[in-house]
């Protein structure tokens, strides 16, 4: 069977991703904290501005790791064609045939971008229809029956990125419509080690049981042990995704992974696991062609095709997708199979138009829900009651908001994205003190 395995990537600056993420304490405070601990703690800023719905301005710290590149070779402009007579087709209708023809998918995401999950969001609604009921996160902590991720178990143990408003709405998706979840990423100190027997050497987990015994090779044991750490990680996510497919007997599988983990080369999780699985893996990347604070930023084919109203991809004349990119020192298109991209944010009242998801959520102004006319530059929180506000006392993890954003100026310009006919607990809070805690509802 041809192409069973598909990857969707999503790029960082320098291809690289920092997987024991440095965040704030507290999640939920307004932005002067968010500074102020990002200075203190070494935060991500550009993370944590995602975190309260700042999301112009997470765009420019993200972009801010580009200065002083020469952005005429290096990321973000390494997708390249010769060819001039190109044309764009939507990416959704692009995927579905993908998944359709393949086993395993993967999708990848700049974690600092909550626009890159959007895609993802909409995929869920279809991938059981081609097959697909099993998906791999690589944000979730790594657990070897991965009970923790579970249709009973709460959002809040599956990690940082479910306090990103995308992403937690994601997560209700991937409860509400039942997939079996696996965790891969790796863990500390190692657990995996390698064992002879008969002459030949497996990879083992000295703290699995039931790990099922992996034949390793010259390239796998390089690999794993190099000297380099994101080598090695790559590896080890490969051998946890490799481990649990055979393990499970998974025969179609979703893998959501980060920046450059899908690549199909021989040092990245994709052609590990593509070596491991001995199938042809697709790969789909979500990064070359994306929106930056500053079109000098972004990919000249992006700048030029993103007028359209839907995510798409761009093809030759003979409808082949373009995904040569120069790369490093070379130029090649072995490392993925096709780029999509989403068109450029549109803001009304300064909210994402893309936070409505597809119609599953409605703007109310802030001016119908609180009085704005006392105050200035202050944190608007919005809970769930039934499902995300925990009515007992402990606290070890923190409540996580439907809405979340900071107002900057006056609240009049500001619209609320809530799910209809629902109750909401709302909070608002200036200089770290509660000036609104009411009860509010959506019902129409």
């Amino acid at each position: 069977m041809k192409n069973k395995i598909i990857f969707i990537t999503i790029f960082a600056p320098f291809f690289n991703c920092t997987y024991c993420q440095t965040s704030c304490p507290k999640m939920f405070i307004e932005s002067k904290y968010k500074i102020e601990n990002s200075l203190k703690m070494s935060c991500d800023l550009s993370q944590e501005f995602t975190v309260i719905g700042m999301n112009k301005e997470a765009l420019i710290e993200e972009d801010k790791n580009l200065e002083g590149e020469d952005l005429n070779f290096s990321y973000p402009k390494f997708l390249i064609s010769k060819d001039t007579n190109l044309r764009i087709e939507n990416a959704l209708t692009y995927t579905y045939n993908a998944l359709k023809n393949n086993n395993i998918v993967l999708l990848n995401e700049c974690h600092n971008v909550p626009q890159d999950r959007l895609f993802f969001y909409t995929l869920l609604d279809s991938l059981q229809h081609y097959g697909f009921k099993s998906i791999f996160l690589e944000t979730l902590g790594y657990v070897p029956n991965d009970s923790v991720y579970a249709q009973n178990n709460s959002i809040e143990d599956w990690g940082y990125y479910t306090h990103e408003n995308v992403f937690h709405q994601v997560s209700h998706k991937l409860k509400n419509r039942n997939y079996k979840l696996y965790s891969y990423e790796v863990t500390y100190p190692r657990k995996i080690d390698t064992l002879r027997n008969n002459n030949k050497l497996y990879f083992i987990n000295n703290a699995e049981a039931n790990w099922i015994p992996i034949e390793a090779d010259s390239l796998l044991l390089k690999n794993f042990f190099s000297t380099n750490d994101n080598i090695q990680r790559e590896a080890e996510q490969a051998l946890n995704i490799y481990e649990k497919i055979i393990k499970n007997k998974i025969k179609k599988a979703f893998i959501y992974c980060g920046y450059t983990h899908n690549f199909k080369s021989s040092t990245f999780m994709g052609g590990m696991l593509q070596h491991l699985m001995k199938e042809k893996i697709y790969s789909i990347d979500q990064m070359c062609l994306r929106e930056h604070s500053d079109i000098k930023y972004e990919n000249l084919l992006y700048t030029k095709y993103a007028t359209v109203t839907y995510p798409f991809i761009i093809t030759d004349k003979h409808n082949n997708t373009i995904h040569t990119i120069r790369y490093t020192n070379y130029i090649t298109d072995t490392l993925f199979d096709v780029s999509i991209a989403f068109p450029r944010s549109i803001y009304i009242n300064n909210r994402p138009t893309w936070l409505e998801l597809n119609g599953d959520r409605k703007r109310y102004k802030l001016n119908t829900l609180m009085d704005v006319s006392a105050n200035t530059d202050y944190l608007i929180t919005i809970y769930d009651i039934e499902h995300d506000f925990k009515k007992n006392k402990d606290k070890t993890l923190e409540d996580i908001p439907v809405d979340v954003f900071q107002v900057i100026g006056s609240g009049k310009d500001y619209d609320a994205i809530l799910t209809p006919n629902k109750k909401y607990r709302f909070i608002a809070f200036k200089d770290g003190k509660i000036i609104t805690d009411k009860i509010i509802d959506t019902n129409e």
